[in-house]
């Protein structure tokens, strides 16, 4: 085969569909199919000194096909063998690629091609023969990249600005570990909570159960669980985000009295404030071109000047050396380029700051975020439909008035979801509670009559429930997210506008991938 003068990114989709592992290669042009692509590529040959073995593993679980230059992956996939050669030469000069199904006899081959080769009505058409006639003639590539360093491997993205470089970031980031201690403080995509736990109760407190159980601490007891399903957006720690790419951090802080400690949270207690930041030291430690979004953006029982000034001070301390500092004339970072923020000072993975209501100017380490101006806020919508409407308003506004746009793909139940899924959490407990009420004559039996009548209508909620977890309510959102996103917020011909791209359970979603493929527009 012809040596390789070109290559080009294809990035991994790795996502869960129906329990099943589903892998993908593509750049931003993905698809909804749902089932493991057969794919071909067509590179160099092994004596090529410029190449690089991608090997074929496969899933012990159900035979499932994912590629890569790694010789291992994790626990459940095995080695097969080198499937092909790819190309490690860099040819950062050539641009417009496009990824097209190549439909050949029964079978669809997923190939990467210069977008003014063919046209993708043309090559979901070829015939068996002008597809061989095609592996002739083209050769095709791929590079590894090394996700915990996709911004200082991506030279082409150096004289950017940042606020052509898409960030994707974790919403809600510290809240991989949640603890059985619930927070007083809901949040705004919590805050039906409580109103549905007080109806609840007082349908509760109406059978007269009150005479055998404590109802508050009943409720509390068993729905934990619960909180912690509605409460949870990430699986990954924060070090663990960064190292598979992850850019922007949304961290929430939470002063906890009776252990005079700093958490993150989100309906329950998360990680210690502590743990997340030495997470990112570490991360920052350890690599010399990432820029990290950090954003500061809830803080709740942080309520006095000495305990705000004790998290300011942490956060100047420990991370206070890796912080892209305030510029004289005063410039949002966005407008900076790559090389502008991680050359400034001492040179390396730089941290831009953003703390709420920020006032004292000495302190350059910190900006607010009427300085960084973004533009754009979550949809706060239960369904992908509804929630894209929102996103695209905000997103034309935005294009209009040239801003740098914050692109929020995530879902938030409503105040009706939680009550749903309170309710059916309730029917089975609550039925083994009042089971003492037999052994009650005459008081106790009317009283199990009246609980077994509300476990009947809590138990219907429960029957109808789709999804019980946030988890579970992103998988309507995350396998979908590239196309969404390709279909509706990514310019023809123009550079990316979107700066910061917040999802929840990032592995699930290939917003990292996504990410990279925007930020090389």
């Amino acid at each position: 085969m012809k040596a390789a003068t070109h290559k080009v990114n294809v990035y991994r989709y790795s996502i869960i569909k129906n329990g099943t592992p589903v892998v993908k290669f593509s750049d931003i042009h993905e698809t909804d199919n749902e089932q493991t692509p057969i794919l071909s590529f067509y590179g160099l040959t092994e004596k090529n000194p410029n190449s690089i073995p991608v090997y074929e593993h496969e899933s012990k679980t159900d035979g499932s096909l994912v590629y890569s230059a790694s010789t291992s992956l994790e626990e459940g996939w095995n080695n097969k063998r080198v499937a092909f050669y790819a190309s490690s030469i860099d040819c950062s000069d050539l641009t417009g690629f496009d990824v097209f199904a190549v439909k050949g006899g029964l079978k669809e081959i997923y190939m990467t091609a210069p977008s003014n080769m063919f046209d993708s009505q043309t090559a979901n058409i070829l015939s068996p023969k002008e597809v061989r006639k095609l592996k002739k003639s083209q050769s095709f590539f791929i590079e590894t990249i090394d996700k915990g360093k996709w911004m200082e491997q991506s030279t082409g993205l150096h004289g950017k600005s940042l606020r052509n470089i898409c960030l994707p970031s974790a919403h809600d980031a510290g809240t991989s570990q949640l603890q059985d201690i619930k927070t007083t403080d809901n949040g705004e995509d919590l805050a039906g909570f409580l109103n549905s736990l007080k109806k609840i109760g007082d349908d509760i407190a109406a059978t007269g159960i009150g005479i055998i159980i404590d109802i508050p601490l009943f409720l509390s007891d068993t729905l934990f669980g619960l909180i912690k399903g509605l409460g949870k957006t990430q699986n990954q720690s924060i070090y663990h985000q960064l190292k598979s790419g992850i850019r922007g951090l949304d961290i929430r802080v939470y002063y906890y009295e009776p252990t005079d400690t700093f958490y993150t949270y989100h309906g329950c207690l998360g990680e210690k404030l502590d743990k997340v930041l030495d997470d990112i030291v570490s991360f920052s430690s350890e690599t010399n071109g990432e820029i990290i979004y950090l954003s500061f953006s809830h803080f709740s029982h942080v309520d006095t000047t000495a305990l705000k000034r004790r998290v300011t001070d942490n956060v100047r301390n420990k991370l206070g050396g890796y912080a892209f500092k305030q510029t004289t004339p005063l410039i949002s970072p966005l407008e900076k380029t790559y090389s502008d923020i991680v050359s400034q000072g001492t040179a390396g993975t730089k941290l831009i700051l953003t703390y709420p209501n920020y006032t004292e100017a000495s302190d350059d380490i910190f900006w607010t975020s009427s300085q960084i101006g973004l533009s754009g806020s979550y949809s706060n919508k239960n369904n992908v439909e509804e929630m894209i409407a929102g996103q695209i308003i905000q997103y034309n506004k935005a294009v209009a008035a040239n801003e740098p746009f914050e692109l929020s793909m995530t879902l938030t139940p409503q105040e009706s979801d939680v009550y749903e899924r309170i309710a059916g959490s309730l029917a089975g407990p609550l039925a083994v509670a009042a089971l003492p009420l037999a052994f009650i004559p005459f008081v106790g039996w009317g009283i199990l009559a009246a609980v077994e009548v509300l476990c009947a209508a809590l138990a219907i909620y429960n029957a109808a429930l789709t999804w019980r977890t946030l988890e579970e309510l992103v998988c309507q959102l995350n396998p979908s997210l590239s196309s969404l996103v390709n279909a509706n917020f990514v310019p023809d011909t123009e550079p990316n506008v979107i700066s910061v791209m917040w999802i929840d359970f990032y592995e699930t979603s290939g917003a990292v991938d996504t990410a990279i493929t925007l930020s090389s527009r």
